[in-house]
């Protein structure tokens, strides 16, 4: 027996355990072989690892017990989409489905690139931890724009589209502090600045502003910021002043650039009067402030939390249409979310069924729902499905 890392896995190893994932729900019993699906799931559910039996195996070999498709997780199929035992199996279309849909994680963990990120992300946390004490401590010579783009360069300027976002997700790993979280806020909303076609300049100061936005937040209790249950009223009341703290904080540092300071001030408001510390709505709201907000909340929702699963970019999307856009300058919030879906186009999904599929159509009138091709051929228009939904990209 053998514990091998999940892109190490080949089909025909013999599972030595059982995988559950974090709700509890089985992915592999022990004794289970391995096909090209079970692989893919366990990258799905983020599993690093799996102790096999013969781990030296050079081929698949069938399993008896075991479909070659995922499994509907509901009994009965949803309508217009047959579930495994009611429809005819293609091995071979299932076959080129499996093959392409190896999870943007897991292709970032085995890239060469991922290294070389990896260390440089790890530069930009220390970086930055030493930033924010330089700057509560008073030692604004030792902060500049050049200390603090340093590492952020080599990032952004290889990567400089949604697949950004993956490789923070994937490089960020369960890390939820405030300087992991900071980063990629910065990181997201440059490249929301480079889709509005924003100078070099705005760039740099909107990527500084996204890095500094939540410094506020080491004035917070640790138990308070750190708490997985609900907040007293005492307590969401200490963490809704971080943005008052942020900007008292920033306004020390001598000729600090105004934009910085609002977003720190105003990253929490939204459009319809709703956010806070002020209740600005509109035009009232800068624009630089107005973009760290749908950066700050794409991060926050794609995040793994203590009493959540990170949510795919799908489901995010969904849950900004749900608010109707009201509370996000509409030109901005369009542009990011038709960006995001734009680039998942002809990519492999897995849908809240467990099975996989391809999207073929990107509806504009309801970005969280393109139209799917499944793996039978079927074609499935998920505006009109609605107990189906995306819930990985892949």
């Amino acid at each position: 027996m053998k514990s091998l890392p999940v892109e190490k896995l080949k089909p025909g190893m013999i599972s030595a355990e059982d995988i559950m994932t974090k709700k509890g729900q089985i992915l592999i019993k022990k004794g289970d072989a391995l096909d090209s699906t079970l692989i893919t799931r366990l990258a799905f559910y983020e599993i690093k690892s799996l102790t096999v039996e013969n781990p030296n195996v050079s081929q698949e070999k069938p399993s008896a017990d075991r479909n070659t498709e995922f499994q509907p997780a509901a009994q009965g199929a949803v309508q217009g989409i047959p579930n495994a035992q009611s429809r005819q199996k293609q091995p071979e279309e299932q076959s080129k489905y499996v093959s392409e849909a190896l999870t943007t994680t897991t292709k970032i963990l085995v890239s060469d690139e991922n290294h070389d990120a990896q260390v440089t992300y790890a530069k930009m946390l220390g970086s930055l931890k030493e930033s924010f004490n330089n700057i509560i401590t008073g030692k604004f010579n030792n902060v500049t724009k050049d200390s603090l783009l340093a590492e952020a360069s080599q990032i952004f300027q290889s990567h400089s589209s949604v697949a950004l976002f993956d490789l923070l997700r994937t490089l960020r790993g369960n890390d939820d502090t405030v300087y992991a979280h900071s980063i990629n806020v910065g990181l997201i909303a440059r490249v929301l600045g480079k889709w509005l076609k924003m100078s070099n300049d705005d760039l740099d100061i909107l990527t500084i502003a996204g890095f500094l936005h939540d410094i506020g937040k080491l004035t917070i209790p640790p138990e308070v910021l750190t708490k997985t249950g609900k907040l007293t009223d005492e307590e969401f009341a200490k963490i809704r002043k971080h943005p008052v703290n942020s900007y008292k904080i920033l306004s020390t540092i001598p000729n600090i650039d105004k934009r910085i300071l609002f977003v720190a001030l105003q990253h929490h408001e939204r459009y319809d009067g709703s956010g806070y510390p002020d209740h600005l709505s509109g035009d009232q709201i800068d624009d630089f402030a107005a973009i760290m907000a749908i950066a700050d909340v794409y991060d926050a929702m794609t995040a793994t939390r203590s009493y959540r699963s990170a949510k795919c970019a799908f489901e995010v999307i969904e849950d900004f249409e749900k608010d109707g856009y009201q509370k996000y300058n509409t030109k901005f919030i369009m542009t990011f979310l038709e960006h995001i879906a734009d680039y998942y186009n002809n990519t492999v999904v897995m849908l809240s069924n467990e099975q996989t599929a391809r999207i073929i159509y990107i509806n504009p009138q309801a970005l969280s729902r393109p139209m799917v091709k499944m793996n039978n051929g079927d074609i499935v228009d998920l505006s009109k499905e609605r107990e189906l939904h995306i819930v990985s990209t892949m």
